[in-house]
């Protein structure tokens, strides 16, 4: 019966089954909450918000309907206006869900005098159960309005019968004639279940069944309510008005309703408001002698306008009234009878002194409530000439670039003479650029006729790629180490002359040699890359490998001084470790700093395992030698 009316009509409606899936899990605790025990000066308080005082709370409620008034919260956030002021005509609790019956009920069954206020809503029908709550109020501004939400058990049996549940918002005051319903809809109807259903107004209209199926909402009882609606009353600030809130059941005591009161959504806001705009929109600026700026003052239509409206204001702000533009004179400006608004020229001076933006700021007082002012303020720049920015041109070094590309048709350009350019009277030339270079404008709009003055920033990168290559001790011959020596690059492909590759900033890579091979020789690739702008170049160089790392797998420790060692090549010497084992996992030789020295002395011929580890542990080499004797 609230907002979620909008929000979950189609939930309601479409996806019945999760709904009663999610009441099953959630329970009772994700239900609509209701505090019947909390007060009900205490919770008509809490609908004060910015701009209300409430006060003077009084309240005439049957003693059979003593909790017909409570506290509601929206804990799911299902309906827009999540807490605040439940009020019914029977008992508040009806209104929890699920809608599990078609004619939840709460009465006193007795019929109850006629009410002034609601029985001309209703002509010709007994009322029931009447609840009424009032207070006064005393709004800071001229406009009232607060949000609510109006839903019934009468859904959808009684639509158009004369058992049609009644309540309104009447307000009473200065500049009020009598008292005014404020719970209205359309052509001044009051909102009630004739007024708002599946046939009429049903754009405001959220059906939730009969109660006969349970799963369509399990949140709210009632079997039908309203979208969020919003009262509305013009009003004097400062003044005391009456509010008075009543609700009542017609033609019987059954079948119950409610209305949901949004907390903190008894507001005032001034009628009143300022428009700020300018003689060419294409600024949102006033210029000195090229573009006026117009303060338009406006009043709502919700006022009357036959008479005129005279208002307090005052000029403030950096610029200075008469000496940054045109006098404008007085105090109290008027919004003429049958007129909307008024406007406040301001036509900036040109005082040829360069000045940073200045602001023109109007304040137009609404009403004074004691020592508390109401107000609207409105703020105008006004700057020296027009803005005209040119983007930054970028380009690779050496790269023609374009300035001011595609400006608009109504700007004409003259720039300060420079031999980089290719022209000076066109909106767009052409520059060669190495480096970082600022270029002068003058511009000119030829339609207002302004003037203004700008430069274009132009900035080149130079991408130069270039790297070294070098060995390692502690590595083969066939790792490669490459260091990045590039300038003005943020990316980097690397091409090995071996089929591999790397995006790495410095990358280490190794060689698959899979035969033995004299010398080896590779050309390595470097191409860089900057993004902004998009830039490259490229290097390369042949690196050689001229000892190619190789374990061999025979050794003849023969005398004959050819192949007498197990000689690893392309390692340093006296650097890696070296470990032989007999077939039997006996280590019979060990040294950490070998030197191609290991010839099997004072052992059998045979076949023997080798484990070569560098020193820093992440190269390590296994394998098998037969030395024959």
């Amino acid at each position: 019966m609230s907002i979620w009316a909008q929000t979950a009509k189609g939930l309601l409606l479409t996806n019945s089954i999760a709904l009663l899936c999610f009441c099953q899990s959630y329970g009772q605790s994700t239900n609509l909450q209701i505090d019947s025990d909390r007060s009900i000066e205490n919770i008509v308080q809490s609908l004060e918000g910015p701009g209300v005082d409430i006060f003077n709370i009084t309240t005439s409620i049957p003693s059979e309907l003593d909790r017909s008034v409570a506290f509601f919260n929206d804990v799911l956030g299902i309906m827009d206006i999540d807490k605040g002021l439940l009020m019914t005509n029977g008992t508040a609790s009806n209104a929890r869900g699920p809608n599990n019956a078609s004619d939840k009920s709460f009465g006193s069954g007795t019929a109850s005098a006629e009410d002034r206020n609601l029985s001309p809503l209703v002509p010709d029908e007994i009322l029931f159960d009447i609840v009424i709550i009032e207070f006064d109020i005393i709004g800071t501004f001229d406009e009232l309005s607060f949000n609510y939400v109006f839903g019934s058990e009468e859904y959808p049996e009684f639509v158009g019968s004369e058992f049609n549940d009644v309540f309104g918002f009447f307000i009473s005051g200065p500049g009020i004639a009598g008292e005014q319903n404020l719970a209205v809809i359309g052509n001044n109807e009051p909102v009630s279940i004739n007024t708002i259903n599946a046939g009429a107004n049903s754009g405001s209209f959220v059906s939730n069944g009969t109660g006969d199926n349970p799963a369509l909402n399990f949140y709210l009882q009632y079997d039908g309510y309203t979208t969020k609606l919003q009262a509305k009353a013009t009003i004097i600030p400062c003044e005391t008005y009456h509010i008075k809130l009543a609700i009542a059941d017609a033609g019987d005591d059954i079948y119950d309703a409610g209305v949901f009161i949004e907390q903190e959504s008894f507001i005032t806001t001034s009628s009143i408001n300022i428009d700020v705009n300018y003689e060419h929109d294409v600024y949102d600026y006033a210029i000195e002698e090229c573009n006026k700026g117009f303060f338009t003052i406006s009043r709502s239509g919700s006022t009357d306008v036959s008479l005129p409206l005279d208002l307090e204001f005052t000029l403030t702000g950096t610029a200075e009234n008469g000496t940054d533009y045109t006098f404008v004179p007085g105090t109290v400006i008027t919004i003429p009878a049958n007129q909307l608004s008024t406007t406040i020229e301001i036509d900036a001076l040109q005082d040829n002194i360069p000045e940073d933006t200045e602001t023109v700021v109007l304040e137009v007082i609404t009403g004074r409530c004691d020592q508390t002012v109401s107000r609207v303020t409105a703020e105008m720049p006004l700057r020296d000439s027009f803005e005209y920015l040119i983007p930054e041109a970028q380009g690779c070094s050496g790269v023609e670039v374009v300035l001011n590309e595609s400006p608009p048709d109504r700007y004409s350009f003259q720039w300060e003479d420079n031999p980089l350019l290719s022209c000076t009277d066109c909106p767009s030339p052409v520059v060669n650029i190495a480096g970082i270079d600022t270029f002068l404008v003058d511009i000119t709009d030829n339609i207002a006729g302004c003037r203004a003055s700008s430069e274009a920033v132009v900035s080149s990168n130079l991408v130069d790629a270039f790297f070294r290559y070098s060995g390692n001790d502690n590595y083969t011959s066939l790792d490669a180490f490459f260091e990045n020596l590039t300038t003005g690059a943020e990316r980097y492909e690397w091409t090995f002359g071996d089929g591999q590759g790397s995006s790495e900033f410095e990358p280490v890579h190794t060689y698959d040699l899979l035969e033995l091979q004299q010398e080896a020789r590779f050309t390595i690739t470097l191409t860089a890359f900057s993004d902004s702008p998009l830039c490259s170049h490229s290097y390369d160089t042949t690196i050689f490998i001229r000892d190619p790392f190789f374990i061999p797998n025979v050794i003849t420790p023969n005398g004959d001084l050819m192949n007498e060692t197990l000689e690893v090549r392309g390692i340093e010497r006296g650097v890696w470790r070296m470990e032989i084992y007999n077939r039997w996992g006996q280590r019979v030789y060990q040294s950490n700093n070998y030197n191609n020295d290991w010839s099997s002395q004072g052992l059998s011929a045979g076949v023997y395992y080798y484990k070569l580890t560098n020193p820093i542990g992440d190269r390590e080499f296994k394998g098998w030698v037969q030395t024959i004797k």
